[in-house]
């Protein structure tokens, strides 16, 4: 600043310079921050957001019992809020939680239109709360799924069985896929043990590719979460010796499940897939 003459204070002078030197940061700040590893350069910690399935255990039977909480619990029943409905079949295994903590793993027992029963197979987290710990008011237990057997679908001369019913169901099924966008679904095709096993391989694969097909122009599935898996006659669910055993190996089988098998994502695998194009 310009010398005035005024002789002023040692306090006054003392508050001038901090006003320049504020005015200097403010200044010099934008820049800074602009720069290549500035404030927004750092990163951030990722807010995750508990994000609940609305799949949830809706009631509680425990068998009363001297062995304490535990037991109660393992022996238990619990009714859950979907069913045939929605193309569960019994079988299939969810994982529990509340909130983030997985708790354990439960299998479908007996299903209905809307509910199902479920027991428990696997208890992850040991648990001392009374009474139920797990559907009880105040506390929110939700299921993803781990291995759910959804639909099978019949061939009869090469084509699929895709009745109003039929298609009722796999409507409902497309709608608890929508549900787990995150999850692959596994369509396997299957054939009967006529002819000789190579093409039955190549078959069985485009039966599971025109179930597929369907998924995505009808009930509007998106086709990277649907993967393909061809067994030809490999695993037979009754017997080829007869005219009804051929017609019920003649199958493609719907399956969600948590992470990929390892074997669809192999190299073999892949490159066998592409073989049974051509």
């Amino acid at each position: 600043m310009a010398d005035d003459g005024v002789s002023r204070p040692w306090y006054c002078r003392l508050a001038l310079g901090a006003v320049l030197r504020r005015l200097l940061v403010g200044a010099l700040l934008p820049l800074a921050l602009a720069l290549p590893g500035g404030a927004e350069d750092e990163e951030k910690p990722e807010l995750t957001v508990f994000q609940p399935t609305k799949y949830r255990i809706s009631q509680v039977h425990l068998k009363p019992g001297p062995a304490g909480i535990q037991a109660a619990v393992s022996r238990g029943r619990y009714r859950v809020n979907f069913g045939t409905r929605e193309g569960v079949r019994p079988g299939s295994i969810f994982e529990v939680y509340q909130e983030h903590l997985r708790l354990g793993l439960v299998r479908v027992e007996r299903v209905w239109r809307d509910t199902s029963h479920v027991r428990l197979i696997q208890l992850e987290q040991k648990l001392n709360s009374s009474p139920a710990p797990f559907g009880t008011r105040g506390r929110l237990h939700h299921l993803k799924p781990k291995l759910v057997l959804l639909q099978t679908i019949h061939f009869d001369q090469g084509k699929p069985d895709l009745s109003i019913d039929m298609h009722e169901r796999l409507r409902y099924l497309s709608r608890f896929v929508r549900e787990f966008p995150d999850h692959p679904l596994i369509i396997e095709g299957h054939s009967d043990i006529t002819g000789d096993e190579k093409r039955n391989r190549v078959l069985s694969r485009q039966r599971a590719e025109q179930i597929r097909q369907y998924l995505h122009e009808v009930q509007r599935l998106p086709m990277e979460q649907m993967h393909l898996w061809s067994f030809g006659s490999a695993e037979p669910i009754a017997t080829n010796e007869t005219d009804e055993g051929r017609a019920q190996n003649r199958r493609v089988e719907i399956t969600l499940l948590d992470a990929l098998p390892a074997a669809l994502a192999s190299p073999e695998t892949q490159a066998s897939a592409a073989e049974e194009k051509k």
